[in-house]
């Protein structure tokens, strides 16, 4: 909204003195267009910036005096990188609106030619370019993520039966949970679920937890630490290999069209300081990308 005052502070700044006639009185003094400009700019950004640092200083206070956060010098850093990009995203809306005003010699059609820019770049273009790019990208690689989902899942169920294989030829049972070992036992069977796109049932990543309290065949214990030996490094090497598959498709149905559309987005005031914002907090695409690669 700061943006849309940024506009109204500049849609009569030349418009106005010339509709008064000040503008023409103006021009007979020995000052040059470009310092009325440059005084024009730097006064109106003064008022500007004033309500967004002490917004923004209102709000690190409320950070500091809660005690829930600590911040280091690093977040330091991201925060004057935002309020620097807020301060370039001001400047430009009132550029942008100091042009309407020399262009347009009347108030009132510099004012609706704002209007009409400011609900253009912040609230239409933003919103149709993520709309066209959606509407008009390729759907091929959309309808062949499933394909790469139902590998996903047969790796999985491969891995599950090299898995029950390995419990049965070592007599640990096929389906018993505390391994034919009798005892007072505690254990269990947790699932991961990965929710996938555009399908209605989730894929379950089995993690077997066990606690074993007290076992009478002693015997068994090493056969289980060999399982786990086994079953384990498994389990690993199927979800390198899963992601592999996931990564891939994944980048081919959305990353690539998600980098289409932020391109576009970049051609927007509204949205090129969204990105920057982002950026700077550490959330945008990229940082999650490399967040989950890491994970």
């Amino acid at each position: 909204m700061i943006s849309l005052l940024a506009l109204l502070f500049a849609y009569d700044t030349i418009a106005g003195e010339h509709k008064r006639g000040t503008l023409r009185l103006l021009m007979t003094t020995q000052t040059s267009r470009g310092l009325i400009l440059l005084a024009k700019y730097f006064s109106a950004m003064g008022f500007l910036i004033l309500p967004l640092v002490i917004s923004l200083s209102l709000a690190q206070i409320l950070i500091i005096s809660s005690g829930a956060i600590a911040l280091s010098s690093a977040n330091w850093l991201r925060i004057g990188g935002i309020t620097l990009a807020s301060m370039i995203y001001l400047s430009t809306f009132y550029l942008i609106g100091l042009l309407l005003s020399t262009v347009a010699r009347r108030t009132a059609t510099a004012l609706m030619l704002a209007m009409f820019v400011w609900v253009f770049l912040v609230l239409v273009y933003p919103s149709l370019s993520v709309f066209l790019v959606d509407r008009l990208w390729d759907k091929n690689a959309e309808k062949e993520f499933p394909a790469a989902i139902a590998s996903i899942k047969q790796l999985w169920e491969a891995s599950d039966k090299k898995r029950i294989c390995f419990r049965v030829n070592r007599d640990l049972g096929k389906d018993d949970i505390f391994f034919n070992m009798g005892g007072n036992n505690i254990g269990g069977m947790m699932y991961w679920i990965w929710p996938v796109e555009k399908e209605t049932k989730p894929i379950y990543y089995p993690v077997e937890i066990y606690s074993m309290h007290t076992v009478k065949a002693k015997e068994k214990i090493p056969l289980v630490c060999n399982y786990f030996g086994f079953a384990v490094p498994l389990q690993i090497r199927t979800a390198e290999k899963a992601w592999q598959v996931r990564s891939s498709a994944f980048n081919d149905a959305f990353i690539r069209k998600a980098h289409f559309s932020e391109n576009l987005m970049r051609l927007s005031p509204a949205g090129a300081y969204d990105l920057a914002t982002q950026a700077w907090a550490g959330t945008d695409r990229h940082s999650v990308e490399n967040f989950i690669t890491q994970a």
